[in-house]
């Protein structure tokens, strides 16, 4: 067994975790303190709020940055062992994955919250094309092709509003 299959076995430090998280579950339901129904709905809000988005998308970036090291590891193991060769793709499509696709995605979205900006979808109507604040102006002269909306059609009922309109 080399370096990298030992990153993924369960050791007993990770036992000892787990079954310390059970056994002090198990003393607050026991002696009646656990968490009620009321400040768990409060904890939830608290991780859909912004500050528990980054949290979350923080963990989930180093986890599977931790991933993708013993991947490596595994993989440099198995080639030192001789039981790959460096020209193995499907060894290749997962490091490929779990480096870009798996790791970009969380750090990219942990990018993104971490920013400050909302995504605000009430974007101000399109100025005309002339500039000048006339919508006539902005309207083109040749025959429209059909199926394709222009400034004229945008006018009509059902578009929102402020489209076309004059200022």
């Amino acid at each position: 067994m080399h370096e990298g299959e030992t990153l993924y076995t369960l050791s007993l430090w990770d036992a000892l975790i787990l079954f310390a998280f059970v056994g002090i579950w198990l003393v607050l339901v026991l002696t009646r303190r656990s968490p009620s129904i009321s400040s768990f709905r409060e904890f939830v809000n608290l991780l859909n709020s912004r500050g528990g988005n980054i949290l979350i998308l923080m963990a989930a970036t180093f986890y599977a940055f931790r991933a993708a090291m013993r991947l490596f590891y595994h993989v440099i193991g198995m080639i030192s062992e001789g039981k790959l060769d460096e020209k193995s793709a499907v060894m290749m499509m997962a490091l490929a994955f779990v480096t870009g696709t798996v790791f970009g995605q969380f750090s990219g979205a942990l990018l993104k919250t971490m920013t400050g900006h909302e995504s605000d979808s009430s974007a101000p109507p399109a100025s005309p094309a002339n500039g000048n604040g006339d919508a006539a102006a902005a309207v083109p002269t040749s025959a429209p092709t059909p199926g394709i909306p222009t400034m004229a059609t945008a006018a009509t009922p059902g578009a929102p509003a402020g489209w076309g309109a004059k200022s």
